[in-house]
């Protein structure tokens, strides 16, 4: 079942409280950590992503993937199927509010809060990725706005986000998968999702790998310092059309990726999964 987890003792022990479509009380919540899971049923879909706001105690938001078990058991009729909703709350979990804004995608993969916009829930900024585009919101979660349009459509598999509270900087990253032709790539926003650019990605092997042949690199995962935005992290595969196979690593940037160090690599010798 999908269900909401909740630890009073920074995650030495877990509350486990199950949703069901007739009982809205989720969490019983105060100053607390929480934990989703998305493998079953609740109302509305999967719980697929959730956010606390770093700034205001017990705020909350949780994001709804549509879930084919759902479908199964309820019906589309239900208006909820196929489309992706964030839910809000304001009080560690015990009530939430949904609003009628909705996301493009098939999943909400990441929600941010930008913690340079004003505390005030009508002001405040949030980002969420889908696999349509990264959305933003500048009223708490209400309404929604597509804010990614230089990124390629359909193809977002990450997202990052740092906010540097002294310059009042924010700096979002997404990896974006190949599709139809396109290869794999980075991009980058320091204008709260305005505009976006194109970035390199790590594209050398780490010292002391044998050389291989052409191949394509592939960026996966992507985290960023949470206070210092030009601080990130990549999970890369490089594959090589021969029988060494895959080669997988982790970068890190210290300059908002116009450099990047290799910090994590597999060892050369497992040739098939290193």
């Amino acid at each position: 079942n999908v269900a909401l987890f909740r630890s009073r003792d920074s995650g030495h022990h877990w509350e486990r409280i199950l949703p069901s479509p007739e009982t809205p009380s989720i969490v019983d919540g105060d100053e607390a950590v929480y934990l989703y899971s998305a493998a079953g049923v609740w109302p509305g879909g999967a719980v697929t992503a959730v956010a606390a706001d770093p700034d205001v105690p017990g705020r909350l938001w949780a994001g709804v993937s549509p879930h084919g078990s759902w479908a199964q058991k309820w019906g589309a009729s239900k208006g909820i199927i196929g489309t992706l909703k964030i839910l809000r709350s304001s009080d560690g979990g015990s009530t939430w509010q949904q609003d009628k804004g909705t996301l493009r995608g098939d999943r909400i993969e990441k929600i941010f809060v930008d913690g340079i916009s004003p505390l005030e829930m009508e002001k405040r900024v949030l980002y969420a990725a889908t696999g349509e585009g990264v959305f933003r919101s500048r009223d708490g979660g209400k309404t929604w706005e597509l804010s990614s349009a230089e990124v390629p459509a359909e193809s977002i598999h990450d997202l990052a986000a740092g906010f540097d509270l002294a310059s009042k900087r924010t700096a979002l990253y997404v990896t974006v998968r190949h599709r139809d032709g396109a290869p794999s790539a980075i991009w980058r926003s320091r204008d709260q999702a305005e505009s976006w650019q194109l970035i390199a990605g790590p594209r050398e092997l780490p010292e002391g790998i044998p050389p291989r042949p052409v191949g394509t690199w592939r960026y996966e995962a992507i985290a960023a310092c949470a206070s210092k935005p030009d601080v990130i992290y990549v999970s890369t595969v490089y594959t090589a059309a021969d029988p060494v196979g895959e080669f997988y690593a982790a970068y890190r940037s210290t300059d908002g990726g116009e450099s990047w160090q290799c910090t994590l690599r597999g060892d050369p010798r497992l040739k098939s999964q290193n």
